[in-house]
């Protein structure tokens, strides 16, 4: 693999240009603005760069020098608003992968430019790579309502032509490298043009108001992720050509990736994945370097060769139709093991028939598929063997056996053999309800890892592997059977269980107690432990399972169901399912009783009389199946999520007429007392008024009745009235004709009537 220096600084390059997304988000401005100001940031160093170094005689270039530069800055401008609108107008996806074809334009320019041609294996990697960034992106631009929508054709266009404007930059680099231009300068010069011009986009199309927050994150992006790129690449493409250190940049893409997922937990889909590994050959492709004279691959018995992939396939398939049928595991296991030896059968001969040229490509495309086969084989849960897998597994073994032994000695694949075997073994015990079959089924995935294992040391580079001979044959594999076979009548029964016997299927009258029990192996005898001390935990109502009341109310609950085991020969062999059947029946008793119950007695102290109801249905149920109901716990009641805010405000409303009746009953209490005092002293003074009242009418009626009778009395009367009412007044005796004032007035005389 020709790794030299110029390669790694571009691959610390694109290290570097895939940081730009971290800093970019963590920024918060538009992607407009922060490149308006990336630019000048970037613009600054490398003229303070270039001032430190060289003074300031060193940014005057010469004429053609100063051209270069200006036309490098207005590509990087180009390149660098026109990903931006990309990313606008159009889907990340589409953006991603337009940017991606930038290889494709430096062929040609750096053809025209400079008469560069690229190698056959820069163009076979450029192929691959632009594939790989195809899936890994998702690209949309097929879909055909793209093709109606002005605003994605104008983003896709966008998109294009930041790929042209890039590979612009990256073939003026190499002409800088070419003529000797001094970089710094250089690149001084290019991102003052570049700042100008992306400062004029911002400011006509965006913003350049940035906030002092992001000032460090736009800072860390013109230094980290501009300057210092820019630097490795134009030390970078001084030896090596246009077309590979394009291919090279396209890392950046699964550099970005990378940091997605470290960073933000963003993984690709496993298109993407795919998608990744493509990108990863391709950029790998052009750099392995094998001889014509090199020793090739032994010879290979071709027939028998195809012949073996053609079990593998078959493997394959069958694995498939044993998952479909509801044995994930098992049809995974088998999957996993043709895969795992395909490319280890496939590789010597692909490599033979393509030639030294494409034998690292092989290589490496083997070492990514023996770790997809580890990473799967790690994922597959381990549980029992299906027994269709396993007589598709002693099939195949015995058929790729027979078809070994017409092939050379080092072809042998006794790995994969021996793996097939174990799974057809760990299938019949799996089968016999023998508790062995977990040791052979795990045997058997160390055994499939080991290939895959192999195969990946094999593309690497690594000759033989310790892993090409295995000293464990057919007969000491018959060996362990037997001994894991007879084994299998020890078992220690824990404290709290007990264990159920059956021999030939028959259970035996008496459970053994805990302890070491020594039976005959399974199948004649098999056990089962029954764990009779723990009290047990069924959910009746998941958190938050909403129920309808009797007043047509709703709540929402959690309930549970603690019950233990009492007979375990009826637990365990009975006709019922125990637990699915106290999940029924606990179900249906609650559901009947909250139905019964009004929903505000549920929230509050209704809670032991439900709890009771449903105990009493579960009861006879639970002593059926073997077990025995301890308690039923009802948790979390409240009213639904959905209308809590109006049950408080119910509630709030409830709260305040229960303290304003309190209120005015507490004022009636201290009223109407002082009221029906205040009443009765009223009346009883009215009583006592009408009485002098009264008694005065009488006296003055009998004065008057006197006299009448005697006139003379009478003018006395009248005559004290008078005095009474002018007593304190004074009188003004005047004839008619005479006027009188008082207080400036006149006063109008008062005549007889």
């Amino acid at each position: 693999m020709r790794l030299s220096r110029e390669v790694l600084l571009l691959f610390g390059a694109a290290l570097s240009f895939a940081l730009m997304a971290p800093f970019t988000r963590a920024s918060g401005e538009p992607a407009l603005t922060v490149s308006a100001w990336r630019a000048v940031f970037v613009a600054f160093s490398f003229g303070i760069w270039a001032v430190s170094t060289g003074g300031v005689q060193s940014l005057l270039l010469p004429r053609a020098e100063l051209l270069r530069a200006a036309v490098y800055g207005g590509a990087v401008a180009l390149a660098s608003s026109t990903y931006v609108g990309g990313f606008t107008f159009t889907t990340v996806a589409n953006t991603v992968f337009f940017h991606a074809l930038a290889p494709l334009f430096v062929i040609p320019l750096a053809r025209w430019r400079f008469g560069e041609r690229p190698t056959d294996a820069a163009l076979v990697g450029i192929g691959i790579a632009v594939a790989g960034v195809g899936l890994l992106s998702g690209v949309s631009i097929f879909h055909l309502f793209r093709f109606t929508d002005t605003r994605f054709l104008l983003g896709d266009f966008l998109a294009f032509l930041s790929a042209v404007a890039y590979a612009a930059v990256l073939v003026a680099t190499r002409e800088a490298r070419n003529n000797q231009v001094p970089i710094v300068p250089m690149l001084a010069v290019a991102w003052g043009v570049a700042a100008l011009v992306l400062v004029g986009v911002a400011g006509v199309g965006g913003s350049l108001s940035l906030s002092l927050p992001a000032v460090p994150w736009v800072l860390a992006l013109a230094l980290v992720s501009t300057t210092l790129p820019f630097y490795l690449l134009n030390l970078g493409m001084a030896g090596v050509s246009a077309g590979l250190g394009s291919l090279i940049g396209m890392s950046e893409v699964v550099f970005a990736t990378v940091i997605g997922v470290v960073l933000y937990g963003e993984w690709p889909a496993p298109i993407g994945l795919l998608g990744g590994a493509l990108l990863v050959i391709g950029i790998v492709h052009p750099l392995l370097e094998r001889t014509e004279d090199s020793e090739g691959p032994p010879p290979v018995s071709d027939t028998f060769r195809l012949l073996r992939l053609g079990l593998r396939l078959v493997l394959l398939n069958g694995g498939a139709v044993i998952g479909l049928l509801g044995s994930s595991a098992s049809g995974q296991v088998l999957a996993w093991a043709a895969l795992a030896s395909t490319p280890g059968l496939g590789l010597g001969a692909a490599q033979a028939a393509a030639g030294p040229r494409y034998a690292g490509i092989l290589s490496i495309t083997s070492g990514l598929f023996a770790i997809g086969c580890l990473a799967g084989l790690l994922s597959t849960p381990l549980e029992g063997i299906h027994p269709g897998a396993a007589l598709l597994a002693g099939a195949v073994y015995i058929a790729d056996r027979w078809l070994g032994r017409r092939e050379q000695a080092e072809d042998a694949d006794t790995w994969t053999r021996t793996a097939l075997l174990a799974l057809a073994a760990a299938g019949l015990l799996s089968y016999a309800d023998h508790p062995g079959f977990v040791v052979f089924d795990a045997a058997a995935r160390v055994l499939i890892g080991g290939v895959a294992l192999r195969t990946l040391l094999r593309a690497i580079g690594t000759g033989s592997t310790p892993f090409d001979r295995l000293p464990i044959g057919p007969r000491v594999l018959v060996a362990l059977v037997l001994t894991v076979v007879l084994g299998g009548g020890l078992r220690t029964i824990p404290a709290g269980h007990v264990a159920l016997v059956q021999r030939f299927g028959e259970p035996l009258a008496e459970p053994a107690a805990p302890g070491l029990l020594i039976r005959l192996p399974p199948p004649i005898e098999a056990s089962t432990l029954v764990n009779v001390a723990a009290v047990r935990t069924l959910q009746l109502a998941a958190p938050d399972t909403a129920f309808l009341c009797g007043d047509q109310t709703m709540v929402t609950l959690t309930a549970q169901l603690l019950w233990r085991v009492t007979d375990p020969e009826k637990y365990a062999f009975g006709q019922m399912d125990p637990e699915a059947t106290l999940a029924a029946v606990g179900r249906s008793a609650l559901a009947e009783a909250l139905a019964r119950a009004p929903g505000e007695r549920v929230l509050t102290d209704g809670r032991a009389e439900i709890e009771g109801a449903v105990m009493l249905r579960v009861g006879p149920q639970a002593a059926a199946v073997g077990a025995e109901a301890v308690a039923v716990a009802l948790t979390q009641v409240a009213p639904p999520t959905q209308v809590l805010a109006s049950y408080l405000e119910v509630v709030s409303a409830e709260e305040h007429k229960r303290r304003r009746v309190n209120e005015a009953e507490a004022y009636a209490a201290q009223v109407l007392p002082r009221a029906r005092g205040d009443a009765a002293a009223i009346r009883e003074a009215a009583y006592g008024r009408t009485s002098t009242v009264k008694a005065e009418a009488e006296a003055d009626q009998a004065w008057l009745s006197a006299a009448a009778r005697n006139p003379a009395v009478l003018d006395v009367y009248w005559r004290e009235t008078i005095a009474g009412a002018l007593a304190g007044r004074r009188l003004v005796l005047a004839p008619d004709e005479v006027t009188v004032w008082s207080g400036g007035s006149p006063v109008v005389p008062a005549k007889e009537k």
